[in-house]
């Protein structure tokens, strides 16, 4: 050892002219006149501060342990403890830990186990997916790891699983406030970090009350995003902006009430002498008799669905015993709501006439008939007779009615069970004037006894039900108006093939095709309009 040389410190006193260990230039050429010698140029490192400046300016070769150079002194390297001349990462290996003097201290977010518990950054890191929690984890990843990995559905976070903290992907789930996440839970299917997570899953569930908000529970079981026309129980059921209306998700709009429109349908029965006569021609129970029990069971059926009205023609009173030859009749009680016991009662009182069968008379007497002249509904004619027209041909008069405004259909039946007293022809020519023409030969209702004059009855009120429903209130504008039936969309069809159309001039909507007879089938349980949108208004 070279006398003189201090071991543990660094640098140089100028006025001892003292060197360090390890110096050789400087020991060859010592400086004993006390003046400072020039740097040591030959050597990267040296040991020794060749120039005794104040600064310190010494190299690292002169400490030992581990330690190093710092402002004149040989101290461990930041992060690190001195333990008995040695520098130790005590953070990192509890072994130091209550060795040289060192006692734990609290947990700190620096990629250490400052505890020394044996968990690196405890309580900063998801125990379960080994992510930290910090978005710039602590400068463990030196990134920030959600601005490195800024996708869709997903964000970054700092893993520290591996051997070394690395920026990984993470899906967003539910509860996730991230920016990129919105309530649902997604994953990554296609393994691809730079897309992000694009496959949306769905939570399990029995209920819609199982489900986040703007959703709603599948059939699957399976919560998923609800949208307009979606099931619902409150607003929040519904997707955001959008709001619960009669168990149905809508577009900030209104639930419009709506009443079906029932037709006015007017029957004009002949009482003419033959309807005393059995439509067989036998003994049996006349055509009277049977007719009166086709009406009354026809309008205790449909009553409330078709506003009836009753003719009867020739004659101008209940008995029949007044009245001319080619005599109109009279309607006796005029189509209404509710009106099956009137018709019955009144028509259970009334007798037959001795006069003919002036059937153009009596449709003629209707062209100036108030009763069957509202816009707001069809308005319909029912003629059943026996017999040729009497008098005048019935025909221009069924046009006439069909013409006007509102038009009228006029639908016949010819009840005549030996075919011997009615006119095919004229009662066809009626049929299709009036609007109300069958397929084949016989386009008329032809009745021959009880059970068929029943169904052809039964058959036209079906037809003339319709599908019409009156709203309570005006849509503001046409696409606005969206129709729901048991909770199922249905879209409008201008052109009546199917689904519906609105008049503004009736403020009614008209089914048309499947839907009209779902209706009529009786197999509609909710029908709904509701003023809405086909999406979201985000400005709202």
């Amino acid at each position: 050892m070279v006398a003189g040389v201090t071991i543990g410190a660094c640098g140089s006193d100028a006025s001892s002219g003292l060197a360090q260990l390890g110096d050789d230039d400087a020991v060859a050429s010592l400086d004993t006149g006390g003046t400072t010698p020039p740097e040591d140029t030959t050597a990267a490192d040296s040991g020794a501060d060749d120039v005794a400046d104040t600064a310190g300016g010494c190299d690292d070769a002169a400490c030992t342990g581990g330690m190093v150079c710092v402002a004149g002194a040989c101290a461990c390297p930041a992060g690190l403890d001195d333990c008995d001349g040695t520098c130790v990462d005590f953070a990192r290996d509890p072994v130091n830990c209550g060795g040289c003097g060192l006692a734990p201290r609290d947990e700190l977010c620096n990629g250490k186990d400052d505890d020394c518990d044996g968990d690196t950054d405890e309580g900063f890191v998801d125990p379960v997916s080994g992510r930290y929690e910090r978005d710039d984890a602590c400068g463990s990843c030196s990134v920030d790891c959600t601005a490195d990995l800024d996708v869709d559905h997903g964000y970054g976070r700092c893993d520290a699983t591996g051997a070394a903290p690395v920026c990984a992907l993470v899906c967003c789930t539910e509860g996730d406030a991230e920016r990129a996440c919105d309530g649902f839970d997604y994953a990554n299917s296609n393994g691809e970090v730079g897309d992000g997570c694009e496959e949306r899953l769905g939570r399990a569930c029995g209920t819609t009350d199982d489900c986040p908000d703007h959703q709603v529970c599948d059939e699957a079981g399976v919560c998923q995003p609800n949208e307009v026309g979606g099931p619902c129980g409150v607003d929040v059921d519904c997707a955001e902006h959008d709001r619960c209306f009669a168990g149905i998700c809508g577009c900030a709009g209104d639930t419009i009430a709506a009443e079906a429109v029932p037709p006015n349908v007017l029957l004009v029965l002949d009482r003419s002498g033959s309807m005393a006569s059995s439509p067989t021609g036998g003994s049996g129970r006349s055509k009277w008799d049977i007719a009166k029990d086709a009406i009354e069971a026809l309008t205790q059926g449909f009553e409330d669905r078709i506003r009836f009205g009753l003719m009867l023609y020739p004659g101008t009173n209940q008995s029949g015993s007044q009245g001319q030859q080619c005599g109109a009749g009279r309607v006796f009680i005029d189509p209404g709501p509710d009106n099956a016991s009137a018709i019955n009662t009144f028509i259970g009182g009334a007798g037959r006439t001795g006069f003919g069968t002036p059937t153009a008379e009596a449709l003629e007497w209707l062209l100036d008939y108030s009763g069957l002249e509202d816009p707001s509904r069809e308005n319909v004619v029912v003629v059943i007779t026996d017999g040729v027209s009497s008098c005048d041909d019935p025909i221009p008069q069924v046009t006439a009615l069909r013409d006007q405004s509102p038009s009228i259909r006029t639908f016949v039946i010819g009840f005549d069970g030996t075919g011997n007293n009615t006119d095919p022809d004229e009662l066809n020519g009626m049929a299709d004037a009036g609007g109300t023409a069958l397929a084949g030969d016989t386009r008329y209702y032809a009745a021959n006894d009880a059970t068929s004059l029943g169904e052809a009855l039964e058959a036209i009120a079906g037809d003339v039900l319709g599908c019409n429903f009156r709203l309570s209130g005006v849509p503001p504008t046409l696409s606005s108006l969206q129709v729901f039936i048991d909770k199922a969309p249905i879209a409008r069809d201008a052109t009546h093939g199917a689904g519906w159309d609105y008049a503004s001039a009736t403020n009614q909507v008209t089914f048309y095709g499947p839907a009209c007879q779902a209706l009529l089938d009786g197999a509609v349980q909710d029908l709904v309009f509701i003023y809405g949108c086909p999406v979201p208004d985000i400005g709202q």
